[in-house]
């Protein structure tokens, strides 16, 4: 097992996602770092799992979602 340097976490809807549910190249770029510098990324929502999943592009970098 990875042995993670500390966390992120971070809220998906207004945070991570702008108003067009989109994830910044800046949003994404960062979580790359931040995977590459052994710091978990955690994506903390309201909602459903079936509802976050289908608001996240494909390939993005995270390590846990917390629904």
């Amino acid at each position: 097992m990875q042995a993670f340097l500390g966390a992120l976490f971070t809220d998906l809807d207004g945070t991570l996602l702008n108003d067009r549910h989109q994830v910044s190249e800046r949003n994404w770029s960062t979580l790359e770092e931040l995977g590459r510098r052994r710091i978990l990324r955690v994506i903390s929502t309201g909602r459903s799992f079936h509802s976050a999943k289908s608001r996240l592009p494909p390939g993005l970098p995270y390590d846990i979602l917390c629904f």
